[in-house]
């Protein structure tokens, strides 16, 4: 009897022990898809902070050149050749970013696009106030040209 009890009580423990070990190798599993998963989150959050910062580029260039327009003053112009360099540290930052992800690649390329032509129409805002007037340019601002 007390063989068989010994068995007993050793066939359980081993079995407790076999389900800790289980358990064990099963949070280690969780636990490192869960960091897995939260430094793609992260990553998100980077890709989207550096968005922010080139959309916010994109504002102080068109109030840039708006406010080129209303002045006139060319020193106003500094500002506005800064943002224009920041947009382009701002998308060699997020090419660079996205680079393992072929969608936000072609979704980058698009917005690349979108960047440019809103630069070029600031350009030509500028060269409006500069070689006619005050008014062709707040024209052109107005049409949206």
């Amino acid at each position: 009897m007390k063989s068989y009890l010994n068995r007993k009580v050793r066939l359980a423990f081993g079995l407790a022990i076999l389900t800790l070990l289980v358990m064990g190798a099963f949070s280690y599993r969780c636990l490192l898809a869960s960091e897995k998963r939260g430094r793609w989150v992260q990553h998100s959050r980077e890709v989207i902070g550096y968005l922010h910062d080139l959309a916010l580029s994109m504002e102080n260039i068109e109030s840039s050149s708006r406010e080129f327009v209303l002045t006139g003053d060319e020193t106003v112009l500094d500002g506005y050749q800064a943002y224009v360099s920041r947009v382009t540290q701002d998308q060699a930052t997020l090419r660079s970013q996205t680079e393992d992800n072929p969608l936000q690649q072609g979704r980058f390329s698009a917005l690349a696009v979108l960047a440019a032509e809103r630069i070029a129409r600031a350009n030509t805002i500028i060269d409006l106030r500069r070689t006619q007037s005050f008014a062709a340019a707040a024209e052109a601002l107005g049409t949206g040209q």
